[in-house]
């Protein structure tokens, strides 16, 4: 799959810290913007919505990443299903201007069109 180049850095890095656990995943990354949507956590809080790979049987996450403002990025690990991270990573994924841009594709990609909690190889990217 051939993503925009901001997307994937979030990719790169997801799978860059997944790659140091043994554990199953649902094996695909979900952009989760179905709770407040990327204009709030934006706005708010400063970030994205939610990237990440969910457990097996879906119910939590086992690797999230948040991609804040200034392109910093936070991946918060739940190998095992755990309720607390058992870690967190932090990166410099992208500069602040990169991470304006993955904010408008992101908006434009699935909030624009009604598209919550997708897959994001299901996503038809507008850059």
């Amino acid at each position: 799959m051939e993503y925009p180049k901001q997307v994937q850095a979030v990719v790169d890095f997801l799978n860059e810290v997944k790659s140091k656990y043994d554990c199953e995943t649902e094996g695909f990354i979900t952009y989760a913007n179905g709770n407040d949507g990327t204009d709030f956590d934006w706005v708010m809080n400063e970030r994205l919505c939610e990237f990440g790979y969910g457990t097996p049987d879906g119910v939590r996450w086992a690797f999230k990443c948040l991609v804040y403002k200034d392109g910093n990025a936070d991946i918060y690990c739940y190998p095992n299903g755990e309720m607390q991270p058992v870690e967190t990573v932090g990166k410099q994924i992208l500069t602040q201007q990169s991470a304006t841009k993955l904010y408008h594709i992101m908006y434009k990609s699935t909030d624009s069109k009604h598209m919550w909690n997708a897959n994001i190889d299901d996503i038809k990217w507008e850059v």
